[in-house]
């Protein structure tokens, strides 16, 4: 007589297990999941948001890196050349259950062994520890497990892209606000549907969106990163996105007229 387990149960009933379930909900949502609110806390103070992140895996090429995961965001979310001030920082990731965020101290999964990776200007990399020797279990196991999105991008060039904006709803719960990067003749604008964008200011305005280090994504079931939204340092702060090094993408396609 067979023995009743998992198994068996969906032979019978035709029900998929819940960890079928989970999988297939978290890569529904991949492109939410993968995002991180980037917060810092200093002495005698609360914690504020500086800005927006992610993990990508496959960033590294070198043999004993290539397969680690890292958080990249810009250098104006993470401005400092070494890991001393690692410890004030904290991730924060929307979870498939709504209104749950998981917070996560970056100088706790950070490789304390690796040092701040450039791998291109104004973009940031923090070397995240394996998930098989986090110290403190599996608590942050999902950081650089699904969460992760791949550079892979098998030689697409394509204009439809989109970027994952932190918007800072309140202390406890944030929401991520998709927006199509384009570009037109020699300038890049964010559009939502309705509005265009060209410049940190006028994108921002009286919203609480935290455009800096947040990350620019393929569309489609599988989305694949190729950069970081960053902005000039002049004073008209246009919308200056930064590729990825290893990307297969040069450029934008140009659009032109809006």
């Amino acid at each position: 007589m067979a023995s009743f387990d998992g198994s068996a149960g969906n032979q019978f009933t035709g029900l998929k297990p819940l960890s079928t379930i989970k999988e297939r909900e978290r890569k529904k949502f991949k492109a939410l999941l993968g995002v991180c609110r980037i917060k810092v806390l200093k002495l005698g103070e609360g914690f504020k948001t500086v800005g927006s992140g992610c993990i990508i895996e496959g960033l590294l090429k070198q043999a004993l890196l290539k397969n680690r995961c890292c958080l990249v965001t810009s250098d104006k979310v993470l401005p400092a050349e070494n890991l001393d001030d690692i410890d004030e920082f904290y991730m924060e990731f929307r979870k498939l259950k709504p209104k749950k965020i998981k917070t996560v101290k970056l100088g706790s999964i950070a490789d304390r062994k690796a040092s701040i990776v450039r791998p291109s200007s104004g973009m940031v990399a923090i070397i995240l520890k394996e998930h098989n020797i986090l110290s403190d279990g599996q608590s942050w196991r999902s950081v650089v497990t699904y969460r992760p999105f791949s550079t892979e991008l098998n030689g697409d060039e394509s204009s439809a892209f989109i970027c994952q904006v932190v918007d800072d709803t309140s202390e406890t719960f944030f929401d991520v606000k998709s927006f199509e990067l384009k570009r037109i003749d020699q300038e890049f604008i964010l559009c939502d549907g309705h509005m265009k964008y060209r410049h940190f200011a006028e994108f921002v305005g009286t919203s609480n969106r935290k455009p800096y280090g947040a990350v620019i994504l393929t569309r489609g079931e599988n989305p694949k990163a190729v950069g970081i939204l960053n902005f000039s340092d002049d004073e008209n702060k246009e919308i200056l996105p930064i590729l990825l090094p290893d990307s297969q993408i040069r450029y934008l396609g140009v659009t032109k007229t809006v």
